[in-house]
């Protein structure tokens, strides 16, 4: 089983809003959803590689 993964995160993030009461604004931080794809895709792969194994 060969399978590979390197991740890296950098954020910056600055939102102005000139003229303007009681605005809220919300963000979406969509970096976690893309580690946990990559950790269920190792995870997937080594119950695969295990199961091969274990069926021998």
């Amino acid at each position: 089983m060969f399978q590979k993964s390197s991740v890296k995160q950098v954020n910056k993030q600055e939102t102005v809003i000139r003229n303007s009461r009681n605005v809220t604004v919300t963000t979406t931080d969509t970096d976690i959803a893309v580690n946990v794809q990559i950790l269920i895709q190792l995870l997937l792969a080594i119950l695969v590689k295990l199961n091969i194994l274990y069926n021998i």
